[in-house]
């Protein structure tokens, strides 16, 4: 039987940096097919984001209910929406991005001035709590004790609405570091 093992890097990386090469190369042991999506992020909106993954799965005829499905941050929140669609096998969410819109007012400046007006538009669109449900039994949420507090409260939230489990990785900030990385791997199914 086919099994599948899905990454979406983080916002503009493109799955080639080392942590994704590691866990691509661990999910190959364990059995896996293992796709890397390279998410266009450039000049591009979360709903477009969204859409090219879908994409992607459809196009590739990747069976969700046999895949696990692993995204860091913004690539973890294209995951989350993906999933109230779709059953995944497993779905692995590591330091989810805190852009949704019941947090904006709480970002900062900088970081809205940086994604711009079109992006934070774009995320207004998108609720947790509209989302609060979603079809995955087997869902993980991570993050890194020193992460962005805004994240941690958020994906708490998202968790515990949704009976999934909630993982903080000590002595981590919103990085994959190698033991951020060797826990994800041990909770991979």
């Amino acid at each position: 039987m086919k099994k599948y093992f899905i990454i979406l890097p983080g916002f503009g990386e493109t799955g080639k940096e080392k942590p994704y090469k590691e866990l691509s190369k661990y999910a190959v042991q364990q059995g896996y097919i293992v796709h890397i999506v390279k998410i266009q992020w450039d000049f591009r909106i979360l709903s477009q984001w969204i859409i090219q993954v879908e994409k992607y799965l459809e196009e590739k005829h990747i069976e969700s209910e046999k895949a696990v499905l692993f995204g860091f941050s913004f690539g973890a929140e294209v995951a989350f929406h993906i999933a109230k669609n779709k059953t995944f096998k497993q779905l692995l969410l590591a330091s989810i991005s805190p852009y949704f819109s019941e947090n904006l007012k709480y970002i900062p400046k900088e970081s809205s001035d940086f994604f711009g007006i079109r992006r934070m538009n774009d995320f207004k669109k998108y609720s947790y709590r509209r989302v609060l449900g979603i079809k995955n039994s087997n869902t993980l949420f991570f993050f890194g004790e020193n992460d962005w507090e805004i994240g941690i409260s958020t994906a708490k939230k998202i968790a515990k609405s949704n009976n999934a489990n909630f993982i903080i990785i000590p002595k981590t900030g919103h990085e994959l570091t190698q033991g951020y990385i060797q826990i994800v791997k041990n909770k991979m199914r």
